[in-house]
């Protein structure tokens, strides 16, 4: 009969697997955060407003009349206040409260807690949790600090890779171990088979908080479910099906006590497994039965591991940066697939370090699993590569390869290390007899398994998920160039950096479309249509528009708003670009700068009406920063001061011609940036439009 957990929110499909989870560490966990959120709610309140101008040491002395105060935390415009009873929250709640004849709105605190492994959509009113991120934010800000003390890039590698993994001899010996208990143990019931350890602990690329993940092979045949139950009783003693191998491991399991705890069957996952805990080596593992492809997918990795020093070290920093980033994980992109996706942008004829599965199988004897062919070749030389790139450049190409790769109408292929459009592809497997709904090619993004081919490994993937990771990736690439300043010595303790994932989180962004509209031709000769040596006229009016919209922004900035600038990224050397000229950079389909904007006037506010009278051949630029002076003389009698950092990108963007200006928050708790550029937003288009309309009045060039 069908059970369902309320504390975890999960259906089991029986008592035994419905009892199994009920001994899990994960369903402990809920219910110990469970009762936890249960007391903070009875003995906390939530007061929302607190009266303006009011000191805080104020505020916990009145409530601290009604009796012992535990936490008490502030924030904009509110306070909670909790307990260490709830005698006070019960006479609060029932009682009108007066604050210097202010009269308090008090509510009872609702706490959302996350179950544990879960992530909750509000996490700021869980102290619980809030506790355990500030103990993993003090351990990763610990380990960013050691990292900065070490003297070059090559010891700050050295301390990394100590710290996000165990020793590999001290992981074999816990994988024996663990295979060996799981053969002595199923011995009788299965004579012939054989535990086999795979994944990250067999690649290389494990992590301190990785599991164990085995296959078990009984070493006979295995039928189908229908198969066997449509064959006559006498027929079924010693047929081995994957429901029953599944239901005697696991009885097996339970009865050993003293070596597992914690048994949870998973039975309706894709790939069915036994979640346990290994007592001997205190290991969470994972235990499967279908078919040991993974066995050897992860003896290809560890194979092409070995055959690059730079690998290992490359894997493990993606990991890290991935996992810090919240982009993998449970629900999200798997291991494997940023393995293999890290393995297939090494195979592209520009990096050419890693050669194709297809190139390893060619001289192999052949070996099938599950009808898909999975030997290759481990004594062959491949080619000698003549890419001599740093861990860091080869870092800063993974990020720029996949933050631009178009995902959508493209699918990549590790067997050939191709990518493939996916209208061909599909053409492509469908001569070789694949199954084309297997594979799941419509799903955001296709990465064929090497081995499996009607396998999609990232088919987990989603749009949003997508958008972050390339998000996530055009912001290293910045990092990667910034930290080639200092010979990458600022790298490694940026991707450690314990707020990077509130970062990623919290950056606000606002977009500002700039149209090209009837001034794409602005600033051209007159006799352009006549000019013979340049090749590609509409690029070059794409390329002259994007110089025009980047001066004006410039000037806007400085002059208007009063930022200093500082070039943060030119990927296109802006200050090489002449009119007159056609350079190579005319060529290229995109254009890109980034810069960093610091000020300390909100200048947005109280502009109307700043200057009565102006003189009307001045021009709209002109107009605005003698309404900026006077604004800065004023604010600065009066002190008034708020920093003000953000990110400012331009971007050629074509059908129709645009440049899109983003601007990115850097300091991620400052309301004044949502302030400020919200009005830039709805100032800056119109200001180039007026400007660029007043210079073709008067015949003025920039």
């Amino acid at each position: 009969m069908a059970k369902f957990c309320e504390v975890c929110s999960i259906n089991f499909i029986d008592d035994y697997s419905y009892h199994g989870h009920l001994m899990g560490k994960k369903h402990l966990k809920n219910v110990e955060y469970a009762n936890h959120k249960k007391r903070q709610e009875e003995n906390s309140i939530f007061v929302s407003p607190i009266p303006p101008r009011t000191d805080q040491k104020d505020i916990t002395e009145f409530f601290t009349q009604f009796g012992p105060i535990y936490t008490c935390k502030f924030g904009y415009n509110y306070v909670i206040i909790e307990y260490e009873n709830n005698e006070p929250v019960q006479h609060l709640l029932h009682e009108p409260v007066y604050f210097k004849k202010w009269k308090l709105n008090i509510k009872r605190r609702i706490v959302d807690f996350p179950q544990h492994g879960k992530r909750s959509p509000n996490k700021s009113s869980n102290n619980s949790s809030e506790d355990i991120q500030d103990d993993q934010s003090a351990e990763r800000l610990k380990f960013k600090i050691e990292l900065e003390s070490e003297p070059t890039w090559e010891k700050q590698l050295e301390k990394f890779l100590t710290q996000v993994q165990d020793d590999d001899a001290i992981i074999q010996k816990r994988c024996n171990e663990i295979c060996l208990n799981l053969n002595s143990v199923l011995r009788h019931t299965f004579p012939y088979g054989r535990a086999v350890n795979f994944g990250s602990t067999v690649t290389g690329l494990h992590s301190k908080q990785s599991d164990v993940d085995v296959f078990f092979d009984i070493g006979e045949t295995i039928y189908d479910d229908d198969q066997v139950n449509n064959q006559g009783c006498e027929n079924r003693t010693h047929r081995w099906t994957p429901k029953a191998i599944f239901k005697k491991v696991k009885m097996v399991l339970f009865k050993n006590k003293s070596i597992f705890s914690q048994v949870v069957p998973i039975p309706l996952a894709k790939i069915p497994i036994i979640k346990f805990h290994h007592i001997p080596t205190n290991t969470d593992c994972d235990v499967t039965f279908k078919n040991g492809l993974g066995v050897h997918n992860s003896q290809l990795i560890k194979y092409y591991i070995s055959l690059d020093r730079r690998l290992k070290p490359l894997l493990l920093i993606i990991k890290h940066w991935a996992r810090l980033l919240e982009l993998s994980g449970t629900g999200k992109i798997t291991n494997y697939s940023l393995v293999m996706a890290t393995i297939f942008y090494l195979q592209q004829p520009n990096v050419n370090i890693l050669p194709t599965v297809q190139e390893l199988q060619t001289y192999s004897v052949p070996v099938y699993n599950s009808g898909w062919l999975v030997n290759f070749d481990k004594n062959i030389v491949p080619n000698a590569s003549n890419n001599e790139s740093a861990i860091p450049e080869l870092l800063q190409g993974f990020f720029k390869f996949y933050g631009e790769f178009n995902f959508a109408t493209n699918v990549m292929c590790p067997s050939d290390g191709l990518i493939v459009s996916k209208i061909d592809f599909i053409k492509n497997i469908q001569k070789l007899d694949i199954n084309v709904d297997a594979l799941n090619v419509s799903r955001p993004v296709c990465i064929q398994d090497p081995f499996e081919l009607d396998h999609n490994i990232a088919e987990g993937w989603t749009q949003r998920l997508v958008q972050a990771f390339q998000q996530c990736c055009n912001t290293g690439v910045l990092n990667c160039e910034c930290a080639a300043k200092d010979d990458y010595m600022s790298l490694l303790p940026l991707i450690c950096d314990p707020v990077l994932k509130n970062k990623s989180k919290s950056s606000a962004s606002i977009y500002i479309a700039i149209p090209a509209g009837k001034f794409s031709t602005f600033g051209l000769p007159d006799d352009f249509d006549t000019h013979t040596d340049i090749d590609n006229k509409e690029k070059f009016i794409e390329t002259n528009w994007f110089k025009v919209v980047y001066k004006l922004v410039e000037k806007i900035l400085t002059n208007i708003f009063k930022f200093d600038l500082q070039v943060m990224y030119d990927g296109i050397s802006m200050k090489q670009i002449k009119i007159e000229e056609n350079s190579d950079v005319h060529t290229k389909e995109n254009y890109k700068v980034v810069f960093i904007c610091k000020g300390k006037y909100c200048l947005n506010r109280s502009r109307k009406n700043k200057i009565p009278s102006l003189d009307p051949t001045l021009s709209c630029i002109e107009r605005e920063i003698l309404i900026s002076d006077k604004l800065v003389a004023e604010m600065a009698e009066r002190k008034e001061e708020t920093s003000i950092k953000f990110t400012c990108s331009l971007e050629k963007k074509t059908n129709p011609l645009h440049v899109m200006m983003t601007l990115t928050d850097e300091q991620h708790t400052n309301k004044s940036f949502v302030e400020i550029g919200s009005y830039m937003r709805s100032k800056i288009p119109s200001i180039i439009e007026r400007e660029l309309l007043h210079m073709t009045q008067y015949e003025k060039q920039l």
